[in-house]
């Protein structure tokens, strides 16, 4: 739900992301519509001007593991953690030092 001014303000911003090595979405994964939040952060990107490799490429961390008692497991664009207690971020961590 955000505001059309403030997407066209921050545009200029988010035309770097092609510069960027790489890209880290971080996503609430409690919240009941983050897939739909991840699908319109990939849309304003390309709307912006990112490439599509850099988009097909971005890393989804998925934050706040530690609210509820579901295991998960990191593959090589998804990493799972918790900001709160650092659970998860050394995956991230070797996610990140792969792709460098």
């Amino acid at each position: 739900n955000i505001p059309t001014q403030l997407i066209e303000s921050f545009k200029a911003t988010l035309e770097e992301v092609n510069k960027a090595d790489f890209m880290l979405n971080v996503v609430d994964i409690n919240d009941h519509d983050y897939k739909s939040k991840i699908d319109v952060t990939k849309n304003i990107l390309k709307d912006a001007g990112a490439c599509h490799e850099k988009i097909s490429s971005m890393i989804t961390v998925y934050n706040k593991i530690d609210v509820s008692n579901i295991k998960y497991v990191n593959r090589d664009s998804k990493a799972y953690v918790s900001a709160r207690t650092g659970q998860g971020l050394d995956m991230l961590i070797n996610i990140i030092k792969n792709i460098i």
